[in-house]
């Protein structure tokens, strides 16, 4: 698709210098005007058809590329969203601490602030009572400025924050098969769809590349915490780490790295002609033929 844009816009750039020369003719006598306005319109009209020809080779491509994606997903089944596990909070526990005055609560709360700064919140409520929201890495000296205070707390509960999950959403899908396919299968599939010629594969524990495959868990980019749970034959995701990879394959799923921008630059081809269709194609809409992912295997 890039060449027939390459041509269609030489083919203009070579219209603009036919279009001076005519010009030029014209200003010393050389050409009439009706000669050239005839000459406009021929080479206006091959354009045209040069045109034509393109939007009839894109329109061809999407075709052939939507019958490729209708190959690789008429096989699903049940689909279900996959949410992260491990989202960072701005505040990720809570300290809560009751003291035996106000007195002794208002000299805590000072302490902390002091020490610790604005990196958390601090909350009187109550009688004597107090909570401090703070981060991993401030929960050892709120606990410890907290045990060590002048009036030791009659009660001290640490609570890890979560947040709320949205349900029925989700970065990643698990999807069950209507009919199984092997990891050879699902590899070659994976590696048509991405247009990858090589991709990583760590087989679950005891499977091999025949090893049938009844659902699949994915999400693009580095989707460990996303994946991480799911109960899936075959995880897909961009990139995990060692000890990642070897926790997925012990607990029965085998897991294919396509590296993570590959991961993601698949749906490319179909927001493509979602956004052709939405500019009425008067636009043309292009995949970029160099964009890569910086990591190469050779």
């Amino acid at each position: 698709m890039e060449k027939e844009n390459k041509q269609l816009r030489k083919q203009c750039d070579e219209m603009k210098v036919k279009l001076l020369e005519m010009e030029k003719k014209i200003s010393e006598g050389d050409l009439g005007k009706e000669e050239c306005l005839n000459l406009i319109d021929a080479k206006m009209k091959e354009v045209k058809q040069e045109h034509q020809e393109v939007q009839k080779s894109f329109r061809e491509i999407m075709k052939k590329q939507e019958e490729e994606n209708k190959v690789i997903t008429q096989n699903v089944g049940e689909v279900t969203p996959l949410q992260q596990k491990d989202v960072p909070l701005p505040h990720s526990h809570q300290v809560e601490a009751a003291l035996e005055s106000d007195a002794a609560v208002q000299d805590l709360i000072q302490r902390v602030t002091q020490e610790v700064g604005e990196q958390v919140t601090v909350l009187k409520y109550g009688t004597n009572c107090m909570k401090v929201l703070c981060g991993e890495r401030d929960l050892p000296a709120i606990v410890s400025l907290t045990s060590t205070n002048s009036a030791a707390p009659a009660k001290l509960v640490v609570t890890k924050l979560e947040k709320v999950p949205l349900v029925g959403h989700g970065a990643g899908r698990r999807g069950s098969l209507a009919e199984p396919i092997t990891v050879q299968q699902a590899i070659s599939r994976v590696k048509t769809h991405l247009g990858l010629p090589h991709l990583r594969v760590a087989l679950a524990h005891g499977s091999t590349l025949d090893t049938q495959v009844n659902s699949v868990a994915v999400c693009a980019g580095s989707g460990v915490s996303v994946l991480r749970g799911a109960s899936a034959d075959l995880w897909l995701t961009g990139e995990m780490s060692h000890h990642e990879v070897l926790d997925a394959t012990h607990g029965g799923s085998t897991v294919i790295l396509v590296d993570h921008s590959n991961s993601e630059r698949g749906f490319l081809k179909e927001l493509q002609p979602t956004l052709h269709q939405l500019f009425e194609e008067k636009v043309n809409v292009l995949i970029s033929q160099k964009d890569r992912d910086p990591l190469q295997i050779i």
